[in-house]
């Protein structure tokens, strides 16, 4: 599990907050701002961590499923403007994928990384046949 910056500083500053709130003791203008913002940053935390855990459903453990700038509403599904890089085919793919799951069976698994890795170095003609070939398939599953 890798923990993100921002998720370490703030918990330092809760930890912190937390330490000086008890060294205070019965100084309660140190103690109780510092107890106050020991549960702010707790809270934010809290909030962040679950806001991050809803977007992360992973139908495979360890693979993303989610898209940056997309939507799972397969009637409006869309990507973000594609530059062609390695990136943005594997978000193509797993958008693909998640619009199948969406359609057809929740529990579909995700490609597989090795997958991921070969359809994102195919040549750009046959990236774009494959993708032609996935939207005619889901299509045609509607």
């Amino acid at each position: 599990m890798s923990l993100s910056r921002s998720f370490v500083a703030l918990l330092l500053v809760a930890l912190g907050a937390a330490a000086v709130a008890i060294w205070a003791g019965t100084n309660l203008t140190i103690a109780l701002p510092a107890a106050l913002l020991a549960l702010l940053v707790a809270a934010a935390m809290v909030y962040d961590g679950w806001s991050q855990g809803a977007t992360a459903e992973r139908a495979v453990s360890g693979l993303p499923t989610a898209v940056s700038g997309a939507t799972t509403d397969t009637k409006s599904a869309s990507l973000p403007p594609l530059d062609g890089s390695r990136f943005d085919r594997e978000e193509v793919v797993l958008l693909l994928d998640q619009v199948e799951r969406t359609i057809r069976d929740p529990s579909l698994p995700s490609h597989r990384l090795e997958d991921l890795d070969r359809l994102a170095t195919l040549p750009p003609e046959q990236f774009r046949d494959y993708v032609r070939r996935r939207v005619e398939a889901l299509e045609a599953g509607t």
